[in-house]
């Protein structure tokens, strides 16, 4: 990420001076009415911050909700231009880049804007840049606008040059290293997409993933490759922390015992940690992360790598099979082809509905299959084939007569 104090185009302003203007101006307009009736401000935000005025509070929550809006509904319509800068370069922003931002508090706090992760990659070196508008044309936007009016909020226009968004990537390989980032193998081994700990909590964040709870694929591929990590066959290496006080600089990484991984299988996102207990911690709504610390066991360890060798032996590409391995000095190495035999199809498809029900999709399913105690010979090919078109739209498995 990048701040840039000024953006280096003559008569900008930055996007946060902007939204406060903006904001100024919508008070006034809305003075003694309820600025956004569709809003409810959360319980717990109120009691948090309120700070003994509650009508305050919830006045100055609604008006930056219809501040946002009025502000995201410009953007969208093509009306406000808007322009990354660093102390180099600019680069103007299409509308497209701005789908969904409404509720991304780094836009509208920090003035950055993150962008779609599986955008090309000549996009990734913008995103999180600062924001700055032409500030005549942002001033004279603002003369333009009934403020009063909410017109169809809260209610969004798409982009007006959507049609113009290229198209996604579908497949990023882990990086060309012998040890990647814990986020970086739990990414590949879920999505054949391989995001840095920034990344992915950025995706996870802005609703990148479509359709799918990407949180639930991510424990099951952790417990997956915390399996293989516990029996010895993927080596892990991080810095081990006694305590959440401790400094991580201070601390050298050195191999993690593979018996370890029986207890600290819990991905903490933050900071490429593994923590007591399984699956991962949870982003919850305004971007927070929930940890479950276990009584007494705050040790984790951080900045945890994995053997990238050892995972693609392991977790190959379901589509890039020409992806190979580079040399690793990782001194035990388990046979490349699989043991024993794949689960009988009744008890296929009984955990195929199992993970359906947390929220995994048909295609995920078989992806992921493999990741489940119990059904690690569970072919990818069969799996599909076992449940095609057995899951409606509306989310129940199709009953068979048979």
């Amino acid at each position: 990420m990048t701040f840039t104090a000024d953006s280096i185009r003559p008569n900008s302003i930055s996007f946060r001076t902007a939204i406060r203007d903006l904001y100024q101006r919508v008070k006034i307009e809305v003075l003694g009415s309820d600025p956004a009736p569709w809003f409810e401000v959360d319980p717990a935000e109120i009691e948090i911050w309120a700070e003994g005025d509650e009508s305050a509070f919830i006045d100055r929550k609604k008006l930056q909700e219809r501040t946002t809006l009025v502000m995201q509904r410009g953007i969208l319509l093509g009306e406000i231009r808007a322009h990354f800068s660093d102390t180099n370069e600019t680069h103007d922003i299409p509308c497209w880049a701005w789908e969904k931002a409404e509720r991304n508090e780094h836009v509208w706090f920090e003035g950055r804007l993150p962008l779609d992760v599986f955008l090309p990659e000549e996009w990734r070196r913008w995103s999180n840049h600062s924001v700055f508008l032409d500030q005549e044309s942002f001033e004279n936007w603002m003369d333009d606008q009934d403020l009063s009016d909410a017109g169809t909020l809260p209610e969004l226009p798409g982009p007006i040059d959507f049609a113009l968004k290229p198209a996604s990537d579908s497949f990023r390989p882990l990086p060309n290293i012998p040890y990647v980032a814990l986020s970086e193998a739990l990414s590949w081994i879920a999505f054949d997409f391989a995001l840095d700990k920034h990344e992915l909590y950025q995706a996870i964040c802005t609703h990148a993933f479509e359709e799918i709870d990407p949180q639930s694929i991510l424990a099951s591929a952790m417990e997956g490759l915390a399996q293989k990590g516990s029996d010895g066959s993927i080596a892990f290496r991080g810095k081990y922390m006694p305590e959440p006080s401790a400094r991580e600089k201070t601390v050298r990484t050195e191999p993690i015992d593979p018996v370890r991984l029986h207890d600290y299988a819990q991905f903490d996102i933050l900071y490429d940690a593994l923590r007591y207990g399984t699956g991962s911690t949870r982003i919850a709504d305004g971007n927070t992360v929930e940890v479950m610390f276990q009584e007494g066991l705050l040790d984790s360890y951080h900045s945890v790598v994995v053997c990238r060798a050892d995972i693609l032996q392991y977790f190959p590409a379901n589509n890039e099979p020409s992806c190979e391995p580079i040399p690793t000095s990782s001194a035990e190495r388990a046979p490349s082809v699989k043991a024993g035999r794949s689960p009988d199809d009744d008890l296929i498809i009984k955990k195929a509905d199992e993970m359906h029900a947390r929220g995994i999709t048909g295609y995920d399913i078989a992806k992921m299959m493999r990741h489940e105690k119990g059904f690690e010979n569970a072919g990818n090919v069969w799996v599909r084939e076992l449940i095609k078109g057995r899951y409606k739209s509306g989310g129940r498995p199709i009953k068979n007569d048979a």
